[in-house]
Order: structure tokens, then C-alpha cells, then sequence
């Protein structure tokens, strides 16, 4: 889930500096330099990797960072204590707002699309969700998946849960998601949000929101 809090550092200097440009590059550091005024600009911790994080922890870092394959620099603003939801997401030269207690940001990042599938692959910006019961249809935003049965959510959904932070947590987000009988499907939002929508009686959940519910049951 995306914290809306809006971030007060503004951006950060040196609007051009790249993860690979080094003093002995050419660059002049300017990567450093960036990352030393904003961590000034709100005493924000840089969120170096190598302090003990969890592995739940790191997993989501690495979820909410892949979201964003912009080919540009990515900060994340995590919880640091279960469930570890990513409460925003920086791009560029912007910085997240300043932690909170058990918060830190962590970055910069840089992910990207092979140049084929940038070139290639039209864009889909929204699904439209119509119900069985009549319930009023919802507009999915942001998702790149949706599964609206059991077999599409066992097959498909639930074993990489499974795979990526164990079976256990992956039980607890089946258990939620069979026995609630307002959920007509799962929505996935590669920038790890929430995706969360109601029409009537008839609700479209995000994974993300059971994910951080089982993680959060378990003290994971």
C-alpha cells in the first residue's frame, strides 16, 4: 500500500546522476552528492542494505522496487516491522517523505524492461470488472493481473506467494481469500499496492493486501 503522505524534500540535486557514475568515471560523484542532499534535506537515513533485514523484508524491497521498470533510479519507503508494506515509491530525483519510527528508505535502485518489450508491447491502462449479482462493475487501475476463479488463484497467484515467502503465508492468503464470499477476484499491482476496489456486494481484493495480512498474522 502506498502511503499518501506527500513528500516534503522536493528533488534532489543533481538531476542527471547515474548508480554507475563514480569520482573516477567522470561524473564527479554526483550520485553521492545527490544521495548526501537528500539524506540532508530530511536527515533521511540511506537505507544501505547490510543491517540485519529480514528476509521477508528484502523480498518485498525487491517487489516494490521492481514495479517501476523505468530505467531510472527507485527509492522505497518500507516498513521495517511486519507486515514490511512499501509505503512509497520515489522515481528520478524525488525523495520519499522522511521516516517514521520503524521506517526507512532504502535505494537507489534501477530496473528496467528489455528493449523489445519497451518497444514492442502496447500498454494497458484499466479493467473494467462486471459482477454476476448485479453489483456495480469497478474500474482496476494499476493492476497487471487479475484471477477470478479458484483455479486461475491456485494455479497461478498462490504458488509464487508460496515459493517467495513460504507456505505458510501463502495458506493464510488462500484461507482469506476462499472464505470471504464478497471477493469475486485478486488483483495484482506490480508496484506493490494495494489494489483494493468495491461495487456493491461484489469486492475486487489485491494480493498485496493479503500478503500483508498473513504476514502481519505470522509476526513475519
Amino acid at each position: 500500500m502506498r502511503d499518501e503522505r506527500e513528500s516534503n524534500q522536493g528533488e534532489i540535486g543533481g538531476a542527471e546522476a547515474r548508480s554507475d557514475e563514480g569520482p573516477e568515471s567522470g561524473g564527479g560523484g554526483r550520485e553521492t552528492q545527490a544521495e548526501e542532499a537528500g539524506a540532508q534535506a530530511g536527515g533521511q537515513d540511506r537505507g544501505t542494505l547490510g543491517h540485519g533485514e529480514n528476509a521477508y523484508l528484502l523480498k518485498r524491497i525487491a517487489h516494490a522496487a521492481d514495479g517501476h521498470r523505468t530505467n531510472d533510479r527507485v527509492r522505497v519507503l518500507m516498513q521495517t516491522k511486519p507486515p514490511y508494506r512499501p509505503l512509497h515509491v520515489a522515481t528520478g530525483n524525488r525523495l520519499p517523505p522522511v521516516p517514521k519510527a520503524d521506517e526507512r528508505i532504502y535505494g537507489p535502485f534501477v530496473t528496467a524492461e528489455p528493449l523489445e518489450v519497451i518497444t514492442l508491447k502496447k500498454k494497458v491502462a484499466r479493467v473494467t470488472v462486471h459482477f454476476e449479482d448485479g453489483s456495480t462493475p469497478v474500474e482496476v487501475n494499476g493492476a497487471d493481473a487479475l484471477f477470478w476463479s479458484m483455479s486461475a488463484v491456485e494455479k497461478f497467484c498462490f504458488p509464487w506467494y508460496a515459493s517467495q515467502y513460504g507456505v505458510p503465508v501463502a495458506n493464510l492468503m488462500w484461507e482469506s481469500f476462499a472464505n470471504d464470499t464478497e471477493v469475486a477476484a485478486l488483483c495484482h499491482d506490480p508496484r506493490s499496492e494495494a489494489c483494493d476496489v468495491t461495487g456493491g456486494t461484489a469486492r475486487v481484493v489485491g494480493v498485496e493486501s493479503l500478503l500483508s495480512e498473513a504476514l502481519f498474522a505470522l509476526g513475519r
